[in-house]
């Protein structure tokens, strides 16, 4: 019996930790995106392009404009392939510093990961911000973001259509101040302590009482012999 209870341990555990790690896919389309303005934003459904995520784009070249979405969670990634070949944009998440970066988008027109941010803190919602330079020759777009959940399971991002899936596209950007690729954050590592913290009582608990039950099985011979 407490070989069970040691089985269902280790599977809790496994799920405590997986949970914080498995990334959601939200698409341009979602409705809890905000477009501003939003009659400068073209929402184009492009079902024989597979090179976008759900078939969809938004994109602008009106300078100032830009789009916003909150959730809650620990990174966040912004993937974007545009038909023009220029993408010049700023990015930011809250009270961090603002990202900014310029290129080219690829030759094969498949999304790129163009920014990504790590280490968010899990209990407070986050707003992520990309605007459009007004320059008069930049253009800005949406494929989608990917973001790591604080519990998959519970359901805390904002988002109503995300769905749990991986990204498709290259993972390299031109420019050379992004981030790079989802790593394993701070609040990754406290979320991870945690599970450890809960999960490890939890081992040794059913092997304690399991062999403390079968210790009252085992005979005890305490009396001396007979002369």
């Amino acid at each position: 019996m407490w070989s069970t209870c040691l089985t269902a341990s280790v599977l809790s555990l496994a799920t405590v930790v997986l949970a914080q790690l498995a990334p959601i896919t939200v698409d341009d389309v979602d409705p809890g995106i905000v477009y501003v303005p939003e009659n400068a934003w073209y929402h184009e459904s492009v079902l024989a392009n597979r090179s976008y995520w759900g078939n969809t784009i938004s994109w602008t070249r009106v300078g100032g404009a830009y789009f916003s979405w909150t959730f809650t969670g620990t990174s966040v990634e912004y993937w974007l392939r545009h038909k023009s070949r220029v993408w010049c944009v700023r990015a930011r998440v809250g009270r961090r510093a603002a990202w900014h970066g310029q290129g080219h988008s690829d030759d094969k027109g498949l999304a790129k990961m163009l920014w990504s941010e790590t280490g968010l803190a899990p209990d407070v919602p986050h707003t992520i911000k990309v605007t459009v330079p007004a320059d008069g020759l930049s253009s800005c777009g949406l494929d989608h973001f990917v973001y790591v959940p604080v519990d998959d399971a519970s359901g805390m991002g904002t988002s109503s259509t995300a769905s749990a899936s991986s990204s498709k596209g290259t993972t390299t950007s031109s420019s050379s101040s992004s981030t790079g690729g989802r790593g394993l954050g701070t609040s990754d590592i406290i979320a991870l302590v945690v599970g450890l913290g809960i999960g490890i009582p939890s081992l040794v608990i059913p092997i304690y009482f399991g062999l403390k039950s079968r210790s009252k099985y085992i005979p005890i011979n305490d009396k001396a012999s007979d002369p």
